[in-house]
């Protein structure tokens, strides 16, 4: 009796060891049910293997046996060679994303930022829902596979309160970044907060953008169409601090000063302000200005000696492109982008700028090197009479196109040429030059120093003919947020964040009533396997009668 029943152990055995590894595939974790069905299968199995051990033999030297033996081999064999070629895929594989829109790839941005990392990063997810926890691996692993210097680890706080209290979690679905030496937090999963996140731990030092007060420009608190509250909240989203700044009223340059703004003045800056500026550009500043058609801040006596001018015109384009985006003639745009950091990835893009003058690249009295970075079509042109009701082009007064709507202007300044005073400076700089000029010399080594430093001070000015293409109208349509975020970071030396930004996905819900659901129901629940039977019963039937 007893050996009967010993005889069946082996069947069990088997049957109780698949049930084990059917546990753990289905929770993926061995708890005591998973790892008691295994054990209790395995020792089944060794007493059937034990009592039965001359049968074991006697099968073993048969001649099926034999057969069956190259045939367990040769599956042994095959899925050796299937378990190296998943092995070689799992370390050398290619993604390939077919979604429209390329919903489940990393953006450009995120891109650069991974692989420029110095340091290792570990990400950690706190996840009590397991579908939540395996979107953030899904995303994770994007990240991962740019870089291997990004790792990341799924925690579920309910079976980990350790380090839930060591990174100080306090609601589920918070992740934190963690760098060599700096930490951050963020309360939801996306690529934009992620890639924000990441940089943040990364940065040494933070940069804050200056916009200037006093003259008209656009307001950053202002969420009117005409406001640029959108500038201030994406610059911020590139971990900058932006701060309003009347330099009139200070009278000086902020130290902290990574980037200055003017966005759209309307009346000419004082002298102190201009000096200022010129100061600041010549120690290796950076500055931006956006300017209008018909303004009356005359800057072409400022901006000339760095190799750019402002055109006292109106661009008209007519080639009718603008009205893919509602606009008319009045409102080119940028179609030609020059071969630069800023805009390299824009080929194939429009900016739109509803209201531009032209701008120029001029021979630079100051040996500043200028490139003209966005130009319209070759079917617009400056128009010079701007009152006129009808404009056409006039090869006598107007500047055929294309023509540049924005220029920049970079030079390499070393710290000895920072401390010298502009041309046109007052007695006070003369003085203050003089004073430094007076001073002992340094030694050999700290001049070897000093001139390290001076080789990475570059002055760079970028000028735009149009303010309004990125006030909150129009900082969403086409690339022209990018545009404006890519000028930031190129100011402020931030190469790694010159891209286009990731888009958020379109929502492609599908929204179905009652009576939609009770029709899918019944025509997939219902018709369609009751058809199934209906056409096998028939013929079966037939071929019965047959």
């Amino acid at each position: 009796m007893l050996r009967k029943v010993i005889d069946n152990f082996g069947l069990v055995g088997v049957v109780v060891l698949m049930a084990g590894f059917w546990l753990y595939s289905i929770s993926n974790l061995w708890d005591w049910k998973a790892l008691g069905a295994v054990g209790a299968g395995a020792v089944l199995l060794l007493i059937y293997l034990v009592v039965n051990l001359s049968k074991v033999r006697a099968a073993m030297g048969s001649r099926s046996a034999r057969f069956g033996g190259m045939a367990f081999a040769t599956l042994i064999l095959g899925l050796g060679i299937l378990a190296l070629v998943n092995f070689l895929n799992y370390r050398h594989h290619k993604r390939i994303d077919l979604s429209e829109g390329r919903v489940n790839t990393l953006s450009s941005q995120t891109v650069k930022v991974l692989e420029n990392l110095d340091q290792e990063i570990k990400v950690t997810g706190f996840f009590e829902d397991e579908q939540e926890g395996l979107g953030f691996g899904d995303l994770a692993r994007r990240y991962r596979y740019v870089t291997s210097k990004i790792d990341y680890e799924v925690v579920d706080p309910l079976k980990d309160p350790g380090k839930v209290a060591r990174y100080e979690i306090t609601r589920n679905g918070q992740v934190v970044v963690a760098g060599s030496s700096k930490q951050e937090m963020i309360e939801d999963a996306t690529e934009e907060k992620l890639t924000n996140a990441i940089i943040k731990v990364t940065r040494d030092l933070e940069k804050v953008v200056y916009f200037l007060t006093g003259h008209g420009e656009h307001d950053l608190n202002m969420s009117e169409p005409e406001g640029y509250s959108t500038v201030e909240n994406e610059i911020q989203k590139q971990n900058y601090r932006v701060e309003s700044y009347n330099l009139a009223q200070e009278n000086k340059i902020p130290e902290n000063a990574s980037v200055i703004v003017s966005a759209g003045p309307k009346v000419d800056f004082f002298p102190n302000e201009v000096e200022l500026l010129k100061e600041y550009l010549a120690s290796g500043g950076k500055f931006l200005l956006l300017t209008d058609p018909e303004s009356e801040a005359e800057m072409n006596k400022f901006l000339e000696p760095y190799g750019i001018q402002l055109r006292n015109d109106f661009v008209v384009d007519a080639t009718g492109l603008g009205q893919l985006f509602g606009f008319g003639a009045g409102a080119p745009l940028g179609v030609d982008y020059a071969a630069h950091p800023i805009t390299e990835d824009f080929q194939k893009t429009m900016s739109i700028f509803p209201g531009t003058r032209s701008v120029s690249a001029v021979a630079s009295e100051l040996d500043y090197v200028t490139t003209e970075l966005v130009r319209s079509s070759p079917q617009s042109w400056g128009e010079v009479e701007i009152e006129a009701e009808e404009v056409s082009f006039d090869e006598q007064l107007d500047t055929g196109g294309p023509v540049a709507l924005a220029v920049l202007a970079v030079k390499s300044v070393s710290k000895e040429d920072s401390e010298e005073a502009p041309e046109e400076g007052e007695e006070g700089n003369e003085a203050a030059s003089e004073d430094a000029a007076g001073e002992p010399d340094e030694s050999p080594e700290d001049e070897g120093s000093e001139t390290e430093e001076s080789q990475s001070l570059e002055s760079r000015i970028v000028v735009f003919g149009d303010s309004e293409f990125a006030s909150n109208a129009y900082f969403g349509t086409a690339v022209n947020g990018d545009l404006f975020l890519n000028v930031v970071s190129w100011l402020a030396e931030d190469t790694d964040l010159l891209s286009i930004r990731p888009k958020d996905p379109e929502n492609r819900t599908i929204t179905l009533t009652q009576a939609d659901s009770r029709m899918i129901f019944w025509a997939t629940v219902v018709l369609f396997p009751l058809a199934t039977l209906v056409f096998g019963i028939a013929v079966w039937n037939r071929r019965r009668s047959e």
